[in-house]
């Protein structure tokens, strides 16, 4: 998915790059991988942590953008980056 916000008086544009999968969980879990289970304040599933929370920076940081001029923001969000062909 590509997501381009083009700001007032064109310019360069920047583009912010994350993926947004996750790989299978394997082995060892002691906490079920797809549950999203909150033990004593952390969450606990595949997923929960790998670029989740640059994912969100990046989208605040495009939405803080917003005013200013003279630039452009693509947020790449890819899926499946570790899939060969």
């Amino acid at each position: 998915m590509v997501v381009r916000q083009r700001f007032a008086g064109g310019g360069p544009a920047v583009a912010l790059n994350a993926h947004g999968d996750v790989v299978p969980p394997g082995e060892g879990w002691t906490h079920d991988p797809y549950g999203g289970e909150v033990v004593d304040g952390r969450l606990y599933g595949r997923g929960a942590y790998d670029m989740k929370g640059a994912l969100a920076a990046m989208m605040l940081a495009t939405a803080d953008l917003a005013g200013l001029e003279g630039a452009s923001v693509q947020l790449v969000i890819v899926p499946d980056e570790e899939a060969s062909a």
